[in-house]
């Protein structure tokens, strides 16, 4: 793996974000690459949900400001000392500046904080989702709620075109760092229109395409894709939610944007998004 980006305004959710960033990154032998962009259009959004970040967070950062933030980071969090963390500062919109220093330096993934379910402030994870839209990296959202753990069950949830195989390619490689079990679940909204032969076809394709022998299969029939998903994942031990979404419409009749939007927002845990 390459680093790791986190794009960070220093608040709880961020700072809970880059612990679990630094986490993956000493699983992966990788370093980090810290983002602070000072964006005027979403501090004002932010400015009274983040009523408590003190005065020297809530301010213009510097560009050598972020290294002595990450200094005392590092002093809270001892266990993290040894990883590399890169300072990168700019202004202008926080997903147009993700996509830059994306392009511009060897990335792997985004790691970004959302404040999940206990909370009706939107503003964080909508940022969150716009860079879900737009990246063409993966982007894990860290719930503030979601401490690190290892990762032992990974929920996949898809439709099942083929153009799923790369995605499930990619998770494959990064939960085979951890040994987890992969359930692909399909949330079927649509019964009438329901091909089970096509549903065995996809089944034989994956378990032919990929030597992954800790994967299973399930199918559930629900009309609300996003309820269905809530119920299948309550009182499972489930560490990682996976899914996929495109930059276009096509996606609409099976997980809008709407849908991965609402799961960044609700969810209590980590949710990994793969841009096709």
């Amino acid at each position: 793996m390459k680093n790791i980006l986190v794009p960070s305004d220093f608040s709880s959710e961020a700072d809970n974000a880059l612990k679990y960033a630094c986490n993956l990154a000493e699983i992966f032998d990788t370093g980090i690459d810290l983002l602070h962009v000072h964006d005027e259009e979403i501090e004002e959004l932010t400015s009274e949900a983040n009523a408590a970040v003190t005065s020297r967070t809530s301010a213009v950062l510097k560009e050598t400001d972020l290294q002595v933030l990450v200094d005392e980071f590092k002093k809270r969090n001892d266990k993290f000392k040894a990883i590399s963390i890169n300072t990168h500062f700019s202004t202008g919109n926080v997903t147009d500046e993700v996509v830059k220093i994306c392009n511009a330096t060897s990335i792997s993934i985004i790691v970004m904080g959302t404040k999940g379910s206990d909370s009706t402030d939107s503003a964080i994870g909508s940022v969150t989702s716009e860079v879900i839209k737009e990246a063409e990296r993966p982007v894990l959202a860290v719930p503030k709620q979601a401490g690190y753990k290892p990762i032992k069950k990974v929920v996949y949830c898809i439709d099942y075109e083929g153009y799923d195989k790369p995605t499930i390619n990619s998770l494959a490689s990064f939960a085979g760092h951890f040994d987890a079990e992969i359930v692909v679940v399909h949330i079927n909204s649509e019964p009438q229109y329901f091909d089970s032969s096509r549903w065995t076809n996809f089944q034989r394709m994956v378990n032919d395409a990929y030597d992954y022998e800790n994967m299973r299969f399930e199918f559930l029939n629900h009309e609300d894709i996003l309820k269905g998903i809530d119920e299948y994942i309550e009182g499972k031990d489930i560490d990682l939610i996976a899914m996929l979404t495109r930059n276009y419409h096509l996606l609409d009749r099976v997980f809008p944007s709407s849908m991965t939007r609402s799961m960044v927002l609700k969810t209590k845990i980590p949710l990994l998004a793969f841009h096709e």
